[in-house]
């Protein structure tokens, strides 16, 4: 016997769309913010930074994976590192 039934299973499916749905208008945001950042930072003196920028933003660009909290995670971290 499943510890959940079918019908809480289905609740919880439509729930967790409703939040990735929410997280990809949070993550386009996001992406939209760290470009516009990018693009007026000329020269930014942490290369390390750079490196974790550059990767944050190719994880969304590639994989369009935006129900990936750990992903939102770090662009939220990254973004606030630019502020």
């Amino acid at each position: 016997m499943p510890l959940l039934t079918h019908q809480a299973q289905a609740d919880m499916k439509a729930c967790t769309l409703e939040k990735d749905l929410a997280n990809l208008k949070t993550v386009r945001n996001l992406v939209f913010t760290l470009g516009r950042k990018l693009t007026n930072l000329r020269n930014m003196t942490n290369p390390l930074l750079n490196t974790h920028v550059l990767e944050a933003i190719r994880v969304f660009t590639l994989k369009r994976n935006f129900t990936d909290i750990r992903n939102v995670t770090n662009l939220t971290r990254v973004a606030h590192i630019l502020e």
